[in-house]
């Protein structure tokens, strides 16, 4: 039994933009990286049974966080949501 079994490039890529990101970050300082946790769509419905206490991101979360990142009110490199 492996946890989230067939997963393997989903998280591969998710950790792969995380540090290219950071990378960029050390040269051009203005580069920004939203790390939601599971955001409300269908996309997970169809892989992986979630629990009811699952927290969610919501869309206009992310929508507010790019805004204040427009608005050069956001500071921080990683946003976890």
């Amino acid at each position: 039994k492996k946890f989230m079994q067939n997963w393997s490039v989903y998280i591969a890529s998710k950790f792969w933009l995380r540090w290219f990101a950071w990378s960029l970050k050390q040269e051009w300082k203005k580069v920004f990286f939203i790390n939601p946790s599971i955001v409300e769509t269908d996309f997970h419905n169809w892989k992986i049974a979630l629990p009811k206490n699952v927290k969610y991101t919501q869309i206009e979360d992310i929508v507010n966080i790019v805004w204040n990142i427009i608005k050069w009110d956001e500071k921080r490199f990683e946003i976890d949501l």
